[in-house]
């Protein structure tokens, strides 16, 4: 998995530019399927629960990898 690849560069490099680079890649790859696909307007239960799960990784793994660099999520935009 990319993000313990990530995390063990910028630990034991002391190089937390890593962590944001991941975030960034991450962010662009959710963003991307966002926009090409209506989440919740979906015929097919299982791919819009996929999706859901999907979002809820992303959200999971953005609040660490922010919290991990100093950073303090927002609750909405």
């Amino acid at each position: 998995m990319k993000f313990e690849i990530y995390f063990e560069q910028s630990l034991n490099n002391s190089e937390p530019h890593h962590l944001a680079d991941y975030l960034y890649e991450l962010s662009n790859l959710y963003n991307s399927m966002y926009q090409s696909d209506n989440i919740l307007e979906n015929n097919d239960k299982e791919i819009t629960n996929n999706k859901l799960l999907i979002t809820s990784y992303f959200i999971d793994y953005s609040i660490l990898l922010m919290e991990s660099l100093g950073i303090s999520p927002v609750d909405k935009m």
